[in-house]
């Protein structure tokens, strides 16, 4: 009855979101690329894309999850902690592969790990590993050939709907900024935000997307509906460190991110940007210090030369 009563509400016949979903991240790629893959709503789509539409057969996926496309059995997903072995991974396949593309399928950006050699840059709907030396790197108008039919539908949205869609927004709202199109952007970042209402990390993104391009005011809303929507403190505080880095408020930012790490953010992320900031503040000798607990506590995420004055960790 409440079905029948309701049809409009429930029809989801006409739902294509997940298998567009899937279909973009292929379209993305090249035969022999590897794919790196997080999160429900990224991994299930490609499952389904993969074995059942048979897309991308000539593509090497990993679920960084370990869960469904098991890591090589032997190599870095058997040793040391999930944390270690996850980086060991990543930095192994972007450092051995040659002329082939590593692209990573995440939606919470930040927990990728790779080589000092290498950053991550936007790719459509994904990210890609790019020599620094190669910057600045070209992407063709790929946006053209996606499919986003289903996303026009009068749709009532789930978490998944909602979600998938206001990633896609936020990676175009990134092309729109790169190409120029400032003011296209933010109305595509405001619109995603509507229809994404509700999803942290959304809104984390979105935020750190607006600091990065230097709208704070978009930025700070952002960052108090991730606050309401019930984001991880500690997502929270180092996210307002990278704002205050931005408006060079060091000493606030370094504030943030030592808040951010007492409230359990035991990630080396936090800590490599704390170490940032505290560089730009001046203070070399704590600078030196957490660079010290860093490479204690997270050995397996130090490199020589890490965090250096130009760079962010992110």
């Amino acid at each position: 009855m409440f079905l029948v009563l309701n049809f409009g509400v429930s029809d989801q016949s006409r739902n294509y979101t997940a298998y567009e979903h899937a279909l973009n991240i292929f379209r993305t790629t090249e035969r022999g690329d590897f794919l790196l893959v997080e999160g429900d709503n990224n991994l299930f789509p490609v499952i389904y894309g993969r074995l059942v539409e048979r897309m991308g057969d000539s593509l090497i996926v990993y679920d960084l999850l370990n869960v469904v496309f098991r890591w090589p059995r032997g190599g870095a997903g058997t040793k040391g902690s999930y944390e270690e072995a996850r980086a060991a991974l990543e930095k192994s396949l972007i450092r051995e592969a040659g002329k082939n593309k590593v692209f990573f399928a995440v939606f919470a950006a930040g927990s990728e790990t790779v080589p000092n050699s290498h950053i991550l840059v936007p790719y459509g709907v994904l990210q890609m590993a790019v020599e620094k030396q190669a910057l600045p790197y070209k992407v063709g108008n790929m946006w053209q050939y996606y499919a986003v039919d289903s996303l026009y539908e009068n749709l009532q949205r789930d978490f998944m709907n909602r979600q998938v869609y206001g990633h896609l927004m936020l990676k175009f709202a990134q092309h729109l900024f790169a190409s120029g199109d400032t003011d296209a952007g933010k109305r595509v970042v405001a619109n995603a935000s509507r229809r994404a209402f509700g999803i942290p990390g959304f809104h984390l993104h979105a935020s750190m997307i607006l600091i990065h391009e230097g709208f704070f005011e978009m930025a700070r809303a952002e960052l108090e509906e991730a606050d309401l929507c019930g984001a991880g403190a500690s997502l929270i505080h180092a996210i307002w460190g990278h704002y205050y880095v931005r408006r060079g408020e060091y000493e606030t930012a370094v504030a943030s991110f030592e808040k951010a790490i007492q409230v359990g953010g035991r990630s080396p992320v936090y800590y490599k940007n704390l170490l940032l900031a505290l560089k730009h503040a001046g203070r070399m000798r704590k600078a030196a210090e957490i660079a010290g607990e860093l490479r204690e506590i997270f050995p397996w995420a130090w490199e020589d030369g890490d965090v250096e004055e130009s760079g962010s960790a992110q």
